[in-house]
């Protein structure tokens, strides 16, 4: 960022700021990237009134949180809070669907 004789708003600069350090650390770190993605299908998922393949939300939201949940284990195999965490997401949102009871 280029200062300018004027000055810069306060906010605009903080918004190129964060823009600029959340690109840097998506291409430190790919598994944020991946990460993310994974929470973008779930909150897609969690929005979409109508989902495409005529599956319903639970079942869809369960595949979502069986694949985030593998590759958690997979990319962060010595980090067991991580995987903790989302298995505790994943029962507490979906346990008040009964077609998933006893499953």
């Amino acid at each position: 960022v280029l200062p300018i004789k004027k000055g810069r708003k306060v906010t605009g600069l903080a918004v190129k700021i964060d823009n600029q350090i959340e690109e840097k650390v998506r291409a430190i770190n790919p598994l944020l990237h991946v990460e993310n993605n994974f929470e973008e299908l779930l909150t897609t998922c969690r929005t979409k009134s109508d989902l495409d393949d005529g599956s319903s939300l639970e079942f869809k939201l369960l595949d979502i949180y069986i694949q985030y949940i593998k590759w958690t284990r997979e990319n962060y195999p010595t980090n067991k809070d991580k995987t903790l965490e989302l298995l505790e997401r994943c029962t507490f949102e979906l346990k008040s669907y009964e077609t998933l009871n006893n499953d």
